[in-house]
Order: C-alpha cells, then sequence, then structure tokens
C-alpha cells in the first residue's frame, strides 16, 4: 500500500472518531450521568436543574468543617445557593407576616437519605445561613460525581447529603 493509502485510511478513520464522538455526545445516557436536581412541592414553577445549568448561576464558596465518622473534616465547596433555587421556583406563600418562615425545604440523596432544613435558616432577614448545592470540593480537581448540600457551621456532617436529587418545599 502506497502512502496515499495510507493517507485516505487516516481520514476514514478520523470520520470514524468524529462520528463516534458525536454519538457519545449526543446520547441520552450521558445526559443521564451528569447530575441533576429537580426542585417542587409548594412552588410556582418546578424546575429541573443539571449541572451545566448550575455552573451558570452565580457560584458560592463556603468553608465548612464538620464531624464525621472519621473525624473532623474541613473542606472549601463551590456550589450555587440553595435559596436561590428556591427563588427561581418561586414559592407559594400566604399574604402574611414572615409567612416564608412557615415553609420547610426537603432535600432527598439519590439513595433515599434526606434531610429537612426551615427556610428561615437561609433567609436574609433570619439566619441567613449560605447553604449550598456543591458541585466541586478543594478535595478533588474535578467536579463531584453527584451534587452535594453543604449546610456551614452544622458540628455534624449529618446534613451533608450526597448525590442530591430533589428539593421539595413544604
Amino acid at each position: 500500500m502506497g502512502a496515499l493509502g495510507k493517507g485516505q485510511d487516516l481520514r476514514g478513520l478520523a470520520l470514524k472518531a468524529t462520528t463516534l464522538a458525536a454519538l457519545l455526545i449526543s446520547h441520552p445516557a450521558a445526559a443521564a450521568d451528569s447530575p441533576s436536581l429537580k426542585l417542587g412541592g409548594n412552588v410556582e414553577h418546578p424546575q429541573t436543574f443539571t449541572l451545566a445549568d448550575l455552573k451558570t448561576m452565580p457560584s458560592t464558596q463556603v468553608d465548612a468543617s464538620f464531624g464525621t465518622m472519621h473525624g473532623q473534616e474541613h473542606h472549601v465547596w463551590t456550589g450555587v445557593k440553595l435559596l436561590a433555587l428556591i427563588e427561581k421556583a418561586g414559592v407559594k406563600t400566604e399574604k402574611a407576616k414572615f409567612a416564608i418562615l412557615r415553609h420547610s425545604v426537603l432535600i432527598s440523596g439519590k439513595d433515599g437519605y434526606a434531610v429537612a432544613l426551615s427556610m428561615g435558616e437561609m433567609e436574609p432577614m433570619a439566619e441567613n445561613k449560605p447553604v449550598i448545592i456543591a458541585y466541586r470540593s478543594d478535595a478533588a480537581p474535578t467536579d463531584l460525581p453527584g451534587l452535594r448540600l453543604v449546610v456551614p457551621n452544622d458540628q455534624h456532617g449529618a446534613r451533608q447529603v450526597h448525590d442530591v436529587t430533589e428539593i421539595n418545599i413544604q
């Protein structure tokens, strides 16, 4: 086979590789592997947020230390404020003094583990805790494999839900 034959083989191989890459990128299973969460319940506009959606929103870094079964952990987390996501969905609330403080938020992980927060923990007029849905930690050079609830200033990491898939406003 001459030089021209080899060049044709390489062009054909490049075309096949490009076609395969396009199929992999557009394949629905690839999108299913990317973390996402649904926000619903007592809201005006239920939402679904993908990792890509979260990365387009203003990010917040939270420095959090908490106890675990393996000892104390300390990390800097990057993500989006949970309150910002809730505000995008719009909580249905009655017209009453501080009515938003009557609501709670149930955050669930892929494994079924769930925790509750009060809106008062995140509201600026109350505790104003910078609770985030994190997609990155200083412990890894890449994004986390799933989204994680980070509640700063908790003594124990029990409310640090891994692989968050659902947020339900009650």
